[in-house]
């Protein structure tokens, strides 16, 4: 699937690039970024760079993608870099890399729930395997169909009723542990 997710050591970041790729249409795919400039910069095609060498942390773009069948959606890219550190003694240069991310991690909901309603949704992240028990607030139920490492395929139940608004999906693993990501309920 297409990248959500890149890490790397701060000494790199000045020429990092990654391709942003949309699965499932024909023909040319236009990227308008939103957020996450000037530290990452997203060409109308889809190619992620940085603007320079970045400093240690998280760099966040998104935004929204079309083409010319008047398909609309949206991207969201996370570039983490790394601290690195060199130390010198008399003839040895040592280089000793920050560890990386925790795992697993979501990411963004694709889809919103609906009140009376059961409908797919789809979770984005890393570090999705083996079918992780998804819970949420009072009247809603999930259940994961498919996990592809990098998706959860899930159907959600929100009892009818329920209010609309800003929620929270938390995400349980086999190993005991927990990741969660917000997501959108609406009529």
């Amino acid at each position: 699937g297409p990248p959500v997710r890149a890490w790397l050591n701060a000494d790199a970041s000045s020429s990092f690039s990654t391709q942003l790729v949309v699965l499932g249409v024909t023909g040319p795919v236009t990227f308008t970024q939103t957020t996450g400039a000037p530290s990452l910069v997203v060409s109308s095609s889809g190619l992620v760079t940085t603007s320079g060498a970045l400093a240690p942390g998280s760099y966040v773009a998104r935004g929204t993608t079309s083409d010319a069948n008047g398909d609309r959606g949206k991207f969201f890219f996370n570039l983490v870099v790394r601290a690195t550190t060199t130390t010198s003694t008399t003839s040895t240069t040592t280089t000793t890399t920050a560890p990386p991310i925790t795992l697993p991690a979501a990411f963004v909901v694709i889809g919103h729930a609906v009140a009376g309603k059961t409908v797919p949704l789809t979770i984005t992240g890393l570090g999705f395997y083996g079918r992780p028990k998804v819970t949420s607030h009072a009247g809603t139920s999930v259940v994961v169909t498919k996990d592809t490492g990098s998706a959860l395929y899930v159907r959600v139940y929100v009892r009818p009723g329920s209010r609309n608004g800003v929620f929270t999906f938390t995400l349980t693993f086999a190993g005991g542990q927990i990741c969660r990501v917000r997501y959108v309920q609406r009529s």
